[in-house]
């Protein structure tokens, strides 16, 4: 009998594992109970190997005995790398060098739901065990062909004779010190006495020394470090030749975000200057390699679908089904699923044949251009042909369509181009081109006219020669090679889109890439793809039909078998990356620190250029906070009590609003507080974790309140809150701030 199994390897609950002798503090109690249930971030790959094998036999249906857990996420290999140097720079030497670094430490490390038995019922996976020191829980759900349904449980423990237990908060902040515990355990039944040693990366503090553990005992030891920047941290705690224990943590900063954005293309050889702000307390460039048209074609088909909620999402998923195939092909690669391909196109077509009962002129338009690559069967043909009639009979004698009253001649020059290079009719063109001459001296001044519109009128091909040469003219003026932030197309403000609100910078370039020849094409289309955002996309489904059609304008390339990309600032190397092989179709991101105050140039090469491989540089820096009254009479202050570690401490948030106004107030506590939800007073919970809580306040509260909360400090030091802010609930963008607090627990 052939079998199925379900397979989870997961942490067992805390009755489940071993008993680790009892620390003295709430920090360390919370460690020990996340040891022993496996609970730690993911770090470096484990060393140790182990295979598993069950046997699965009929009999009656038995229910799971737990749900399947979600597979882990992948690691940051860029900030491991950077930890791995800082170790191995910063910690070197010392007893425990030849001990291999227990390094890995995931919640659950095994998710095969479709393992396949031999005719026996036998089943073996060779897996890698985490360093995590437990009992692992490994549960085993199989069900056959026939329906018959198994299960079974089965724990093994990993553990060492005498270890180290260094206990690190997630994260901390910039400035901050702290006094982290170190427990070292000994599980065998004799005394032992070893070298403790513990160095840092990123962070700057050591300790260590001569250690005695009792038989079936424990030593707590501290150590005392400063987080001197932000960016990627590590200890490295030996004990000995015993065990070596590399725990890792993010530095965040302190200030006030604000950033700087750029694009361009790789092999362009571009140099951008940005300036950074005399105030600014840190600075960091965050550079992100965007793959080709070929790369992002391959993101989007992997998520098609996925998005769903407007019409417009259904008709960029039915185009990328539909027309998926070609564009592949186009681009010189073979379709890896023709099935999931035509899947995504059905299951949105079924979205769109819902969404068209009765079809708002709107609605029906945008339909119809997620049609208009292609109508692969009967149903999308009927579909489009319909939409097509009801179009065309909905155009006005003017010319134009129907729009809401009050909408913005820019908008209804816009609205009708768009309609009529939709129809594809020649009289609806006719009809629509007396729209645009009778409003061409509008659409050609420099003061009135903007490239999108005029994009939207050369693609339909509409107005006389006269004024397509006018507007062509104007869209080339309006090229900018810095723009405005990262746009390469200049506009002016209120520019409306085709259906409606502003139009985005990624529809903005697509579809003015679309009219455009040669250089200035590509390297417009190269910038849609650098707007690109995995799991996003291009924003929203119509920018994402407009991309579609600006990827063609990039054509087919021949990828090189590798690049280096270098970043370099003031002429000096920050970053080097090299994309081989499929990594030229990846995203990859590159950061480092940045000067600081004053201009500095920023410069993007690489030894070679592929058409549509694009950059995105943002430099980020942090300045102080301003304190004070914000707008609409907002402010907040925070007050708190006396800190003792292990201790709830009273914490209390004063704010003051419009009293016919919904507040949301937020705060961020410092890193190794535990916050008491069930203590919150004065507000309805929103969000409540151990790093920020977010509450609302209901209007009628009298113009001014209190939002009164208890946490628990479970490290000793000088630790940094994060920034308190009260915010309208129905305007979010209008905000106060108290600055961050620095909280000493002694």
């Amino acid at each position: 009998m052939r079998w199925t199994l379900l397979l989870l390897a997961g942490c067992g609950a805390a009755y489940d594992a071993e008993p680790m002798p009892s620390p003295t503090t709430a920090m360390e109690a919370e460690q020990a109970r996340r040891a022993d249930t496996g609970v730690a971030d993911n770090a470096a790959p484990a060393r140790k190997k182990g295979r598993a094998s069950w046997e699965a036999s009929g009999g009656a249906p038995q229910p799971p005995g737990a749900p399947p857990a979600a597979e882990p996420a992948p690691e940051d290999d860029a900030v491991e790398e950077e930890i791995a140097a800082m170790d191995g720079k910063d910690a070197g030497g010392g007893d425990g060098a030849g001990v291999p670094t227990r390094a890995w430490f995931p919640e659950t490390f095994l998710w095969e739901p479709a393992v396949v038995t031999d005719a026996n019922g036998h089943a073996e996976l060779t897996v890698t065990v985490p360093d995590t020191l437990t009992t692992w829980r490994v549960l085993a759900l199989a069900a056959s062909r026939e329906g018959a349904q198994a299960g079974d449980v089965h724990r093994f423990s990993s553990t060492l004779p005498v270890y180290v237990d260094p206990v690190l908060p997630p994260w901390l902040r910039m400035g901050d010190e702290v006094v982290l515990p170190v427990q070292v355990v000994n599980t065998t039944g004799d005394d032992v006495t070893a070298q403790l040693q513990v160095a840092t990366a990123g962070l700057v503090g050591a300790g260590g020394g001569a250690v005695r553990i009792p038989a079936y005992g424990s030593a707590l030891e501290t150590v005392r470090v400063r987080a001197p920047r932000p960016g990627p941290a590590s200890l490295t705690a030996s004990l000995g030749a015993d065990d070596r224990i590399q725990r890792t943590l993010d530095v965040e900063p302190v200030g006030r975000k604000v950033s700087q954005s750029r694009a361009g293309l790789l092999g362009s050889e571009d140099a951008v200057e940005l300036i950074t702000a005399a105030d600014a307390e840190y600075a960091r460039v965050r550079l992100v390699l965007y793959p080709g048209p070929l790369g992002v074609l391959r993101s989007e088909l992997a998520v098609a679908g996925a998005r769903g909620g407007t019409v417009a999402n259904s008709a960029y998923a039915f185009a990328l089904g539909a027309r998926g195939e070609a564009l592949l092909t186009a681009l010189g690669a073979e379709v890896d699923d023709p099935d999931a391909l035509r899947a995504t196109r059905l299951r949105a077509q079924q979205g769109l044949v819902r969404a068209t009962r009765a079809p708002s002129t709107d609605t029906a338009a945008m339909v119809l251009y997620g049609l208009k690559g292609g109508q692969p069967d009967a149903v999308a043909e009927r579909l489009a042909a319909r939409l097509h009639r009801q179009l065309l009979d909905a155009q006005l004698p003017d010319g134009s369509w129907p729009v809401p009253p009050g909408t913005l001649l820019q908008q209804l020059i816009a609205n009708t181009a768009f309609m009529a290079w939709l129809l594809d009719d020649p009289a609806a063109t006719v009809r629509a081109s007396a729209v645009v001459e009778r409003y061409a001296d509008r659409l050609i001044d420099p003061d009135t006219g903007d490239a999108y519109t005029a994009a939207l009128v050369l693609r339909a091909g509409l107005g006389t020669a006269e004024t397509k040469a006018l507007l062509r003219e104007q869209i080339e003026a309006a090229l900018a090679a810095d723009g405005v932030g990262d746009a390469r197309v200049a506009l002016p403000s209120g520019v409306r889109g085709i259906l409606g609100g502003t139009p985005s910078s990624a529809e903005v370039e697509a579809t003015v890439a679309q009219v455009l020849e040669g250089a200035p094409a590509a390297e417009l289309a190269a910038s849609v793809i650098a707007r690109y955002q995995p799991g996003r996309g291009f924003g929203d489904g119509l920018a994402g039909l407009a991309a579609l059609d600006a990827l063609a304008k990039l054509g087919e390339r021949q990828l090189p078998e590798s690049l280096d990309v270098v970043l370099r600032v003031d002429g000096e190397e920050v970053e080097r990356h090299t994309l081989r092989g499929a990594a030229l179709a990846e995203t990859a991101v590159l950061t480092a620190p940045a000067p600081l105050a004053g201009s500095h140039r920023y410069e993007v090469t690489s030894d070679g250029a592929w058409p549509g491989l694009a950059w995105h540089l943002d430099l980020d820096t942090w300045v102080p906070w301003d304190a004070g009254a914000g707008p609409e009479g907002l402010e907040v202050e925070v007050a708190h009590g006396v800190f003792r570690k292990g201790q709830p401490v009273d914490v209390t948030l004063t704010v003051a609003g419009p009293d016919d106004e919904a507040l949301v107030v937020s705060h961020s506590l410092p890193a190794g507080f535990t916050l008491d939800e069930r203590s919150v007073q004065g507000a309805i919970v929103k969000q409540a974790d151990d790093d920020v809580l977010t509450v609302e306040i209901a209007s009628g509260h009298g113009g001014m309140t209190q939002v009164r909360f208890q946490a628990v400090p479970t490290l000793s030091g000088a630790l940094s809150t994060g920034p308190a802010t009260v915010a309208l609930s129905r305007k979010p963008d209008l905000v106060a701030t108290a600055p961050p607090q620095r909280w000493t627990v002694p």
